[in-house]
């Protein structure tokens, strides 16, 4: 059960903005026992559909931190696409089409279907779970100045009251986030670039609205990126009258439609050829230019950056937010390491390292999804499966890896990444179903991988077949720093020995063979460390993994008594 922080405690970290990146990294450090603050300018808690689909790597992550069961409450399927022509209501149907085909999930990926929840509503629950450690955004709060020096981040801060008086403080903390955006202070007061092309010519215009007795069944549009394009979805609203409008095309009035709802809902009435669309209520209203950039670092000594601070995508893919929670995954473990002095300092390294080959080829990706929309070539044939509105594998970020960091082990080879194939470190960890505990040391009613992973301790699978060949292993995770690390002994499908063998050791049965099947146990690895982000950190045969992953991660100028050294293993 996880303990609320010490709110008297001073932050170890000092998170600036408050959107899905910034909570993501308070829930993940505040579940290590880290104290945050965690601020942010806007003066009320944003509303809206912004950055609504979650992906299936996303859901995965959320169940980790223990949110997911509440998006699953509310969230909807994506649904089919109908397309009409302009003006003709829904009279002149061209087509109508499933973004994301139900795929079946599996045993390694129970998750294969995005789903969409709006962000402000998953922010929402976010907070919730804040809340229940003990930690709340500070709203109104800006960072205005900072300095770092060898030991720590003086930060100037400017708190804006209700009354409208403002009140500024000095803080010093160990580190500082910035989560606060593509115009956020820290990347511009630290000097991260931000390279990349801002598309001038394609104008979006979007907009919350209630919407009274239309229909929810479908994701509308009528007309084209190349001329205009108007596009209504239904939402989560349980009440059933909330959409997300968007109004697009080089040659649109979006300094009238971005600053009028008068205009922008004449232009939702013109556009549909529903003229009587009974528009109560216009929630949100922007314009949108989209930005394909990233910065070529996401750190400098004591500050970090992550989420749209870092990189900016265009929401065709539905890539952006889900990279951002992804980025602060990735930090958060490894800061609370640091900040608990356990950590070697290159582990921190590693956050830039491996997150930037990430975002750089996803942009990638985005970028040509965005082409084949906006610029269509007329004579070449687009297969189904890489047309613009097909959202399949490719996006669900399964694939998402860091093979060949500097803080991974491997020592099962190399080959190319495909989902399904054979598992290497860096890679997702694959969920296994049919996992019977047979003792109290680990979560009531795990029957799943995914219910013994969490976001505070690595997980160590060791798969041997009697208590002395799993004694090497045991005892080099000893030398591991108390509390970080959770042994599980998995012991294969059919396997009646009794756990009394093992000792005080955490025991499992693979009663369906998942679990040895996904980590290649038969002809591979005898011994899996998955981090805390759900990544494999080592793979291998050898006790001496063991070992050698802990001095890459968890090894300092103070370290623990070297493990291999004391008992001879590779």
């Amino acid at each position: 059960m996880l303990v609320p922080v010490d709110s008297k405690l001073p932050p170890k970290v000092l998170i600036v903005g408050a959107g899905p990146a910034g909570l993501v990294l308070a829930l993940s450090l505040l579940q290590n026992g880290v104290p945050v603050r965690i601020i942010d300018k806007a003066p009320k808690h944003p509303v809206g559909q912004r950055g609504s689909g979650i992906q299936p790597r996303s859901m995965e992550l959320y169940r980790t931190l223990g949110v997911l069961d509440d998006i699953l409450r509310q969230h909807i399927p994506i649904p089919e696409i109908r397309t009409c022509k302009v003006g003709s209501g829904f009279s002149q149907v061209i087509s109508v089409f499933d973004t994301s085909p139900f795929m079946t999930p599996t045993p390694e990926c129970p998750y294969l279907n995005p789903i969409l929840l709006g962000q402000g509503k998953t922010q929402g629950i976010l907070r919730h779970h804040l809340s229940r450690l003990g930690r709340e955004v500070e709203l109104g709060t800006e960072l205005v100045d900072m300095e770092q020096d060898d030991d720590c981040v003086t930060c100037r801060l400017k708190k804006t009251k209700e009354d409208g008086s403002v009140v500024e403080e000095d803080l010093k903390t160990d580190y500082v986030v910035g989560s606060d955006g593509g115009r956020g202070f820290v990347r511009k007061k630290m000097g991260f670039t931000f390279l990349g092309e801002t598309r001038h010519g394609e104008h979006w215009v979007i907009a919350d609205l209630r919407i009274k007795n239309f229909d929810k069944s479908y994701w509308h549009t009528w007309g084209d990126f190349q001329n205009t394009l108007l596009t209504i979805r239904p939402t989560d609203d349980a009440g059933n009258d909330e959409f997300w409008i968007a109004i697009a095309g080089p040659d649109i009035d979006w300094q009238n439609l971005s600053t009028s709802p008068e205009h922008f809902i004449e232009g939702v009435r013109k556009l549909s050829g529903l003229h009587s669309l009974e528009i109560s209520e216009v929630m949100t209203l922007n314009y949108y230019r989209i930005n394909i950039r990233m910065t070529d670092s996401f750190s400098k000594g004591r500050v970090f950056i992550a989420g749209d601070a870092a990189h900016a995508h265009p929401f065709i893919g539905g890539q952006g937010m889900n990279t951002s929670i992804q980025d602060s995954f990735n930090l958060g473990w490894k800061l609370a390491l640091a900040t608990k002095s356990l950590a070697s300092p290159r582990l921190l390294d590693s956050y830039s390292a491996e997150r930037l080959p990430v975002i750089a080829k996803l942009l990638e990706l985005t970028k040509e999804l965005l082409q084949k929309a906006v610029n269509p070539d007329p004579h070449t044939e687009v297969p189904e499966e890489e047309s613009p509105y097909h959202r399949g594998i490719r996006l669900y970020q399964l694939d998402v890896n860091c093979r060949g960091s500097t803080v991974v082990v491997d020592r099962l080879g190399e080959e190319t990444y495909k989902l399904g194939k054979r598992l290497r470190a860096g890679d997702r960890a694959p969920d296994a179903p049919g996992i019977v505990p047979l003792n109290a040391g680990l979560r009531p009613g795990a029957t799943n991988l995914f219910d013994i992973f969490s976001s505070n301790k690595h997980t160590a699978l060791i798969f041997v077949k009697d208590s002395e060949n799993a004694k090497p292993y045991l005892k080099l995770l000893e030398y591991y720093p108390p509390n970080t690390v959770l042994p599980v002994i998995v012991l294969q499908q059919g396997d009646k020995r009794s756990v009394d063998e093992f000792a005080k050791t955490n025991v499992v049965r693979d009663s369906a063979g998942h679990v040895w099947r996904s980590y290649s146990t038969e002809d591979g690895a005898k011994i899996a460390i998955v981090r805390p982000d759900g990544c494999v950190g080592a793979l291998g045969i050898s006790p001496g993994v063991v070992d050698r992953y802990r001095k890459l991660v968890f090894e300092t100028s103070c370290s623990f008594s070297s493990g291999s050294e004391a008992m001879g293993v590779d």
